[in-house]
């Protein structure tokens, strides 16, 4: 409403894109793609540290917002230039998972559990925040919990 008042102007570019949305792009700008690497990267390190020590790395995914809850990915883009079909949500999800599990990288994927729970009409986040509220911070750990009782 306040970009077609003329009151806000519009984003463009991903530069101004909310930062949980970046990963979910559908394609990703060369500078972008080279950022996901480093990260990748430094992930590694961290599995070849702690490996040395014998120390058990586990990576555990933490859903954003807009992919758990629609209303909050439509007002995260609703002033962008982007639309809706620029976005696979489930991306970030599906690519971290697989680089964990192709890297030897233990990993807890409660992204499809925390969508389910919402779709089930259960709140998970704070009122107009990124964070848990207690039901989804219940629900994450719900989830950390099963994977270390199904991993002894």
């Amino acid at each position: 409403t306040l970009v077609a008042l003329g009151l806000k102007e519009k984003l463009h570019g991903f530069d101004g894109l909310d930062t949980n949305l970046v990963p979910a792009l559908r394609t990703y700008p060369p500078q972008l793609q080279t950022s996901f690497e480093a990260t990748q990267a430094e992930l590694i390190e961290i599995r070849d540290w702690l490996g040395e020590r014998k120390i058990r790395f586990i990576l555990a995914l933490i859903p954003a917002r807009q992919a758990i809850d629609a209303r909050a990915f439509e007002h995260s883009i609703s002033y962008t230039e982007f639309e809706p079909s620029d976005f696979d949500l489930d991306k970030p999800y599906r690519n971290l998972e697989a680089f964990a599990r192709t890297n030897g990288i233990e990993v807890i994927n409660t992204y499809p559990a925390l969508k389910r729970r919402q779709e089930a009409g259960a709140s998970l986040y704070l009122l107009n925040d990124v964070h848990f509220n207690a039901a989804g911070h219940e629900a994450f750990a719900t989830e950390i919990l099963g994977h270390l009782q199904r991993s002894e």
